[in-house]
C-alpha cells in the first residue's frame, strides 16, 4: 500500500487494534489520515488491518489534519527553495539547515552536540522531496536530514519565541486579583499562571502571607532564589528619625523604577506588608510598557532620544556602597522592542550629553514623566500578609504621603529581590523595568 496515492481529500482511517507498534510504518504520513480503533471493511495488508473508510468531506474532518504539503524542491551547493501546496515558497541557508538538525540536539529541542564551525565547510548534496518535508544530504560528511513542512513554515521555532507583554492602564484597576500562598503552594498549575500573569502583567499580587518577619523568603523560594544585595537578603521598610534613603520617609515618592544603579537590576521584588496602622501611603502602579509604546506612537521623536542617550544613575550610603550605572530609560533590544525602562528622578545624575541635545532631551524626559504621573494610573492599597511581585524593568510605582509616627508602628515591609532565572519565563521583559511604584528605596 502506497498512503502518498492517497489524495489529501480523500480521509483514511487506520487502525492497527492488535499491532500498535506498527502505526510507525506510516508515521511519514500521519497527517493526512484520521487514526481509529473502530474498523470498518477491515483489509489484511502485510500482516496487519487497515481500515479503509469512504471518503468523506474535507469540512467535516478535524482541522488538525488541514496541514500544507510540500510542492516542489530545488537547490544548489548553498541554498535550498522549497514550494510547498498552498502556493507559498521557502528559502534555506544550507549552513542554517546543518546547524539545526534535531538528530544534532542531546535531547528534542535540547542542547547541539557539535559545534558547526568544527565541521567541514557545509554544502548542499541532494534534496528529495517528501509528503511533509524534505530529506536534505550534506557535503561532505554524507550527513542526511529531514526537515518537516511545519518546522520550515516556523511552526517549530515559534513555540520557544518570547511571549509578548500585556499593556494596561486605569482599567487594570477594577480587576485586580490576589492569589492566594498556600493555593500557590499546593497546586503547580496555579503557581504557573500566576508566574504566567507575573511575567505578561509585569506584576503580582499574592495575599494570607504570614506577617512573621523574613516569611517572604519562603514565597521567592516558590520559583527561584534571593539575589542579596548591600541591603542584605530582605530589606526592611519603614519610618525612621533621621533616615539615610527616602524609603525610610513619610513623604511621597513619585513614579519611579527601583534600583536603576543597579547593573543589572534585581530580576523580580517582592514587597510584603508587615503592619499597616498609618493613614495614606497608598501604592500606584503604571505600565511603563505600556507608555513607552504611548511614547513611540505619539512622541516618536522623543521616543528615539529616550533609547538613544544613556543617562548615569547613582545611589551612595556612606561606609557601605557606591551603586551606579550608565543606561538608556527606555531600553530596546535588537529587533526594537521594549525590554526595560528605568526612571527615577531621585537617583538619576546631571546628563551629560552633547549641549546641543539637552532640550530637546528635556522635553523627551518631561514627556515621560508626566506619561508616568497620569492620575489615569491604578491605586491599590497595602494591607498586612499582602505581597507584591513587581518586575524591576518593567513596573512603575509611586506612594503617597504616609501619616505614621516613627519607628515600626506606621507600615513596615519586607522587600526581597529574586534572582534572574525568572527571566526564563518573562523574557527580560517584566521582570524589572517596566512597572513604576512608590514605596522602595532609592
Amino acid at each position: 500500500v502506497d498512503p502518498t496515492s492517497y489524495a489529501p481529500h480523500r480521509k483514511c482511517l487506520l487502525s492497527w487494534p492488535e499491532r500498535p507498534s506498527l502505526l510507525t510504518a506510516f508515521s511519514h504520513v500521519r497527517r493526512p489520515f484520521w487514526w481509529t480503533r473502530q474498523p470498518h471493511k477491515p483489509h489484511r495488508v502485510g500482516g496487519f488491518r487497515l481500515s479503509l473508510h469512504p471518503p468523506v468531506e474535507f469540512a467535516s474532518c478535524p482541522q488538525r489534519f488541514a496541514r500544507v504539503g510540500v510542492e516542489a524542491v530545488d537547490h544548489d551547493e548553498q541554498w535550498l527553495e522549497v514550494v510547498y501546496t498552498d502556493g507559498t515558497t521557502g528559502r534555506f541557508f544550507g549552513s542554517w539547515l546543518r546547524d539545526n538538525v534535531m538528530s544534532g540536539r542531546h535531547r528534542e529541542g535540547g542542547q547541539r552536540t557539535f559545534d558547526l564551525n568544527t565541521l567541514p565547510k557545509v554544502k548542499i548534496a541532494s534534496v528529495a522531496r517528501q509528503l511533509h518535508g524534505v530529506a536534505v544530504t550534506f557535503a561532505p560528511e554524507g550527513v542526511t536530514e529531514t526537515f518537516e513542512e511545519s518546522w520550515l513554515r516556523g511552526e517549530g521555532l515559534t513555540a520557544a519565541s518570547p511571549a509578548k507583554p500585556s499593556l494596561w492602564g486605569h482599567e487594570r484597576q477594577s480587576c485586580l486579583a490576589f492569589s492566594d500562598l498556600d493555593a500557590l503552594v499546593g497546586d503547580p498549575a496555579q503557581l504557573r499562571d500566576w508566574l504566567v500573569g507575573v511575567r505578561d502583567l509585569g506584576f503580582g499580587l499574592v495575599e494570607n502571607v504570614p506577617t512573621t518577619p523574613g516569611s517572604i523568603v519562603g514565597v521567592v523560594d516558590l520559583f527561584g532564589y534571593v539575589r542579596e544585595t548591600n541591603y542584605g537578603r530582605v530589606f526592611d521598610v519603614k519610618i525612621e528619625p533621621d533616615p539615610a534613603n527616602l524609603a525610610f520617609t513619610s513623604q511621597r515618592i513619585g513614579m519611579h523604577t527601583d534600583n536603576p544603579y543597579r547593573d543589572p537590576v534585581p530580576g523580580l521584588q517582592l514587597l510584603h506588608c508587615l503592619v499597616n496602622e498609618s493613614g495614606g501611603g497608598v501604592n500606584q502602579l503604571c505600565d511603563g510598557f505600556a507608555v513607552a509604546d504611548l511614547i513611540r506612537r505619539d512622541h516618536p521623536e522623543a521616543f528615539d532620544l529616550l533609547a538613544r542617550f544613556r543617562v548615569r544613575f547613582r545611589f551612595v550610603e556612606s561606609g557601605s556602597a557606591d551603586l551606579s550605572s550608565y543606561v538608556p530609560l527606555i531600553d530596546l533590544d535588537a529587533s526594537g522592542e521594549v525590554v526595560g525602562i528605568r526612571y527615577n528622578s531621585r537617583s538619576a545624575q546631571p546628563f551629560d550629553m552633547d549641549s546641543g541635545l539637552l532640550a530637546d532631551y528635556y522635553d523627551a524626559y518631561r514627556i515621560l514623566g508626566e506619561a508616568l504621573h497620569d492620575p489615569a494610573a491604578g491605586t491599590c492599597g497595602c494591607e498586612p500578609g499582602a505581597d507584591s511581585h513587581l518586575p524591576e524593568d518593567r513596573r512603575y510605582a509611586d506612594r503617597t504621603d504616609r501619616a505614621g509616627r516613627s519607628g515600626s508602628r506606621g507600615s513596615v515591609g519586607h522587600r526581597a529581590g529574586a534572582g534572574r532565572e525568572l527571566r526564563s519565563e518573562s523574557q527580560n521583559r517584566a521582570v524589572g523595568s517596566r512597572r513604576v511604584r512608590a514605596t522602595r528605596p532609592g
